[in-house]
């Protein structure tokens, strides 16, 4: 409701459908979000899908248990893929130049 209060200007005039289905935690989004929250230290945020049928906001708090246990992995990944694959393009770029 956060989001209609302060943007009924644009929807003013627009006939939507406020839905309320909650993201669940074992969707990707969801993963996503709680990621961002623990990398950008907010405590909450506002999850919001428009689509022509209408539009959801909910809002996600964050939560610590989850954050600790998907960094782990995160940090893995990072670590063997992200990382090597950086510095391969380091060098590809510096190369071409």
């Amino acid at each position: 409701m956060w989001a209609c209060e302060r943007f009924h200007m644009y929807l003013y005039g627009i006939t939507f459908e406020l839905v309320t289905d909650k993201l669940k935690t074992s969707h990707a989004y969801y993963a996503q979000v709680q990621g961002q929250m623990g990398v950008s230290g907010v405590e909450w945020c506002d999850f919001v899908v428009y689509t022509k049928k209408g539009m959801s906001v909910e809002r996600i708090p964050f939560k610590k248990q989850y954050w600790n246990d998907l960094k782990q992995p995160s940090n893995y990944y990072f670590a063997h893929f992200i990382q090597h694959a950086a510095a391969d393009y380091t060098k590809i770029y510096q190369v071409t130049q």
